[in-house]
């Protein structure tokens, strides 16, 4: 039986036109520091925690789609330390970040942010798991 250890990277396909911002937006916002560039076949690697965060290029030979049409992610879901959303959601609005809804999560164990990175990505920012669902 094969036994899942964790999440070893996600993948996103992104355009080049918009891989700058993309990178902006994951380094300074959300704190992800560029692990490794393979710039000749079109790999931007980041470090999300103990994960890893690609960037293929779209239009490069990774960025084609494996599967015969291609698929995005419903959305990413990142975890964060306990955070106070208020003054989160108001940094991020500061920033030019897109905002989506805050709410209780995980059968109501965890508080998460919806937020939106520049290719329109829905990036959920959950807090940690509480013992007490939350009201």
């Amino acid at each position: 039986m094969i036994r899942v250890r964790g999440v070893g990277h996600v993948v996103l396909r992104v355009r080049t036109i918009q891989l700058a911002e993309m990178l902006r937006f994951y380094m300074d916002i959300l704190g992800c520091p560029i692990e490794r560039v393979q710039e000749d076949i079109g790999l931007y690697q980041l470090r999300a925690g103990r994960n890893l965060l690609d960037f293929v290029l779209a239009e490069g030979t990774l960025g084609r789609a494996k599967a015969k049409e291609p698929r995005t992610p419903d959305h990413l879901c990142l975890q964060v330390d306990s955070f106070d959303a208020a003054h989160v959601r108001r940094d991020l609005i500061h920033a030019g970040v897109r905002v989506g809804d805050y709410g209780a999560r995980y059968d109501g164990h965890a508080w998460s942010l919806s937020i939106y990175d520049p290719e329109g990505n829905v990036i959920e920012l959950m807090g940690p798991e509480t013992n007490t669902t939350v009201l």
